[in-house]
Protein backbone atom coordinates (compact mmCIF):
# COMPACT_ATOMS: atom_id res chain seq x y z
CA UNK A 1 0.00 0.00 0.00
CA UNK A 2 1.77 3.15 -1.41
CA UNK A 3 2.15 6.13 1.11
CA UNK A 4 0.00 9.43 0.64
CA UNK A 5 2.53 12.07 -1.04
CA UNK A 6 2.48 15.63 0.10
CA UNK A 7 3.96 18.72 -1.57
CA UNK A 8 5.80 20.79 1.07
CA UNK A 9 5.37 24.49 0.66
CA UNK A 10 9.15 24.80 2.11
CA UNK A 11 11.31 21.29 1.70
CA UNK A 12 13.63 22.02 4.75
CA UNK A 13 10.40 21.62 6.71
CA UNK A 14 11.50 17.85 5.93
CA UNK A 15 12.66 16.39 9.68
CA UNK A 16 16.41 14.02 8.61
CA UNK A 17 16.16 10.27 9.92
CA UNK A 18 18.52 9.51 12.35
CA UNK A 19 20.47 6.51 12.38
CA UNK A 20 22.61 4.72 14.63
CA UNK A 21 24.87 1.43 14.31
CA UNK A 22 23.95 -1.37 16.70
CA UNK A 23 25.29 -1.77 20.02
CA UNK A 24 26.43 -5.07 21.07
CA UNK A 25 23.27 -5.58 23.68
CA UNK A 26 21.09 -4.50 20.86
CA UNK A 27 22.72 -6.82 18.27
CA UNK A 28 22.72 -10.00 20.21
CA UNK A 29 18.77 -9.35 21.10
CA UNK A 30 18.50 -9.45 17.17
CA UNK A 31 20.39 -12.28 16.76
CA UNK A 32 18.08 -14.21 19.17
CA UNK A 33 14.85 -12.41 17.79
CA UNK A 34 15.31 -13.37 13.92
CA UNK A 35 17.41 -15.29 11.64
CA UNK A 36 21.19 -13.07 10.66
CA UNK A 37 21.37 -12.86 6.45
CA UNK A 38 24.94 -12.99 4.94
CA UNK A 39 24.19 -9.10 4.26
CA UNK A 40 23.20 -8.35 7.70
CA UNK A 41 26.48 -9.56 9.06
CA UNK A 42 28.59 -7.83 6.21
CA UNK A 43 26.75 -4.78 7.20
CA UNK A 44 27.49 -4.86 10.36
CA UNK A 45 31.12 -6.39 10.20
CA UNK A 46 31.77 -3.36 8.20
CA UNK A 47 31.27 -0.59 11.10
CA UNK A 48 33.79 0.39 13.24
CA UNK A 49 31.38 0.73 15.65
CA UNK A 50 31.67 -2.75 17.45
CA UNK A 51 35.34 -3.73 18.57
CA UNK A 52 37.10 -6.94 16.99
CA UNK A 53 36.34 -8.26 20.45
CA UNK A 54 33.03 -7.62 20.87
CA UNK A 55 32.06 -9.34 17.47
CA UNK A 56 33.83 -12.79 18.64
CA UNK A 57 31.83 -12.11 22.01
CA UNK A 58 28.43 -11.39 20.45
CA UNK A 59 29.34 -14.46 17.28
CA UNK A 60 30.12 -16.80 20.08
CA UNK A 61 26.98 -16.06 22.67
CA UNK A 62 25.33 -16.37 19.27
CA UNK A 63 26.71 -19.96 18.38
CA UNK A 64 26.57 -21.15 22.15
CA UNK A 65 22.52 -20.35 22.18
CA UNK A 66 21.57 -22.53 18.79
Amino acid sequence: MPLPLENLPDPTMIAPIEAAPFRQDALLKLLKNRPLTREDLDTILSTDYLTKDEIKEVLSEFVASK
